[in-house]
């Protein structure tokens, strides 16, 4: 969750050290994810925020993103 909003909720995807070091993939039904987060169905999708965060650990990391789909 967000302190300034109610609007935005984070889902933990992957956390810990399990795959330092190679590619993660990860494939979502934001539909789902949507109506976990708000108990409510989705609207059009109109923004989509990913984050790699370490404040919790007070460690550094390197991300890249690659190529991200929606579909359908």
């Amino acid at each position: 969750s967000s302190p300034r909003t109610s609007r935005i909720k984070m889902i933990v995807v992957n956390s810990g050290g399990d795959g330092v070091g190679a590619w993660q993939y990860h494939r979502r039904d934001l539909t789902k994810d949507f109506q976990m987060a708000f108990s409510e169905v989705p609207g059009k999708i109109i923004g989509l925020g990913l984050l790699t965060d370490t404040d919790n650990t007070r460690t550094q990391v390197n991300a890249i993103y690659g190529d991200i789909e929606l579909k359908k």
